[in-house]
């Protein structure tokens, strides 16, 4: 069976129509497989093309205008109101950081007073505590770019993507609820289901990009997509830490108060917005392709991730080894920049939390600025001129930021790294939609999924061994220009856009 390494209750769901029932080696019964399949994604796209306005909840019309398409399918409005969710979720671990920096370091500093020992070098189960939150970064990634090509497979070759959008939105809120109980006698389970957590938002976002995906295959509409819904992101993350900080400061909230705050807000969110979304928005969706014979879905997804490499155009494979480089180092700037600020030079939460507020606001123009290069020019020239910027700002920020005194600096970094960070994935999904085949788009965001983390642990290991052989965290900082340079390569190497949607779609 297609599903046969889901659970059972998944299992269950799936209809006798995408079932291979021993027609395995009946040619006749696998035609019949593939036009039954085929019939059904057409099905789809025809509902997509008329928007299907009959199937809509009747409180649609009462969305915010910022959330509701009404004139797209409605795929559109719930994964804006997701991305709302999922903006809380990520921000959570911004808070949750320096609380466990902090605790890490306070047992690290009860063992040496306890062994009377030296504690200039103190560590806690064999690392210095401020590798910490790089560690988790590092263990994160390796997992998740392991889980991924099955991640796709269940998207591609299973009819429960609703499904496990739903129930991965749902484990990322019970991790939450667990996270509340954040103390000195906990802190070490609540880093490992930092782990957890990040596994089950790779997940729930590989659904996310299989449905946004197939809104438009049109690059000035896909590049409006994508760039309302980060604009969306940073929307809710202004707001969400708006919640925080100013409940926080009011009540004179320590770190370990603030993290706990700052979750509450992430579960009642979260529960809000992904239950409208995943109970009522989001359809089912076909199955796009069988499983074929001699393998399972295990399998499947790392060998289509072989072939599809084997078969790409070389333009889409230098692409996607350049966004290798620059989305790891993107998705690790959150990580390496909150250890920077919380031990380097000494801020506490509220003020890496200003930081954080002045990034999200610099991401909303940033976001803007990146469509109105795009549209009069292309997606990959918008992402060429991000990633210079990112290479300036982060060069900048390793030799400005030297120590404590330095902190006023950071305010002027936040907004400019927001720039980037909103400019530059709104583009590089936009790229790689519209340079594949239109007809295999759903098969091939694996693939770019993949690239997206494949290396998002390479940047805090770097940035963990050069903390723990002593070097300067100036370096660990600086250690990100290397992964810009190489993505910004790959945007180069690319050649003519134009000519590779023709030979996309030629």
């Amino acid at each position: 069976e297609i599903a046969s390494s889901n659970t059972s209750a998944m299992g269950a769901m799936v209809e006798p129509a995408v079932r291979n029932d021993g027609l395995d080696d009946d040619s006749n019964g696998n035609a019949l497989i593939h036009h039954r399949l085929n019939s059904e994604k057409m099905e789809f796209e025809y509902n997509l093309t008329e928007n299907d306005l009959c199937s809509r909840p009747m409180f649609f019309k009462y969305l915010p205008k910022l959330f509701r398409y009404d004139h797209a399918p409605i795929e559109a409005t719930a994964c804006t109101i997701d991305m709302w969710a999922r903006a809380t979720i990520f921000m959570a671990s911004i808070f949750l950081g320096p609380a466990l920096l902090g605790l890490a370091s306070n047992e690290a500093q009860s063992s040496c007073d306890a062994e009377e020992a030296e504690c200039d070098d103190a560590r806690v189960y064999g690392f210095k505590p401020s590798s910490l939150l790089t560690n988790i970064a590092i263990v994160a990634g390796l997992i998740a770019t392991i889980m991924l090509p099955l991640f796709g497979a269940i998207t591609d070759h299973t009819p429960h993507r609703r499904s496990v959008g739903g129930w991965s939105a749902a484990g990322l809120i019970m991790i939450k609820i667990i996270e509340l109980a954040l103390s000195q006698k906990t802190w070490f389970v609540v880093a490992w289901l930092q782990v957890a957590s990040s596994i089950l938002y790779q997940l729930h976002v590989s659904t996310l990009y299989a449905y946004s995906a197939e809104l438009t295959k049109e690059p000035t509409q896909q590049s409006q997509f994508q760039t309302h819904f980060f604009l969306v992101m940073y929307v809710s993350m202004v707001l969400y830490m708006l919640e925080v900080l100013i409940p926080g400061t009011l009540m004179g909230l320590e770190d370990v108060g603030t993290a706990r705050w700052a979750v509450l807000v992430t579960v009642l969110t979260s529960i809000l917005f992904f239950s409208v979304a995943w109970k009522f928005l989001f359809r089912e969706r076909p199955v796009l392709s069988i499983i074929p014979q001699g393998q399972t879905l295990w399998t499947v997804g790392f060998t289509k991730i072989y072939q599809s490499y084997g078969s790409m155009e070389p333009c889409v494979g230098i692409f996607l080894k350049g966004i290798m480089f620059s989305e790891a180092a993107d998705s690790a700037l959150a990580t390496i920049a909150t250890t920077y600020m919380s031990e380097y030079l000494q801020m506490d939460s509220l003020q890496i939390g200003m930081v954080i507020l002045l990034d999200l606001m610099g991401g909303i123009p940033g976001t803007w600025l990146g469509h109105f290069v795009c549209s009069r020019s292309s997606p990959v020239v918008s992402a060429q001129v991000c990633l210079t910027m990112y290479i300036i700002v982060t060069a900048a920020a390793s030799m400005i930021l030297r120590g404590p005194e330095h902190q006023k600096w950071t305010y002027l970094f936040g907004i400019l790294w927001g720039l980037c960070q909103g400019w530059m994935h709104p583009q590089h999904t936009t790229i790689f939609v519209t340079i594949t085949p239109n007809d295999s788009t759903m098969e091939w965001m694996g693939v770019f999924l993949f690239a997206c983390q494949i290396l998002c642990f390479v940047p805090p290991l770097v940035f963990t061994v050069l903390n723990e052989v002593g070097w300067s965290m100036q370096w660990g900082l600086a250690s990100l220009i290397l992964f810009f340079a190489v993505g910004m390569r790959g945007l180069i190497g690319m050649g003519d856009y134009s000519k590779a949607i023709t030979a996309a779609n030629g």
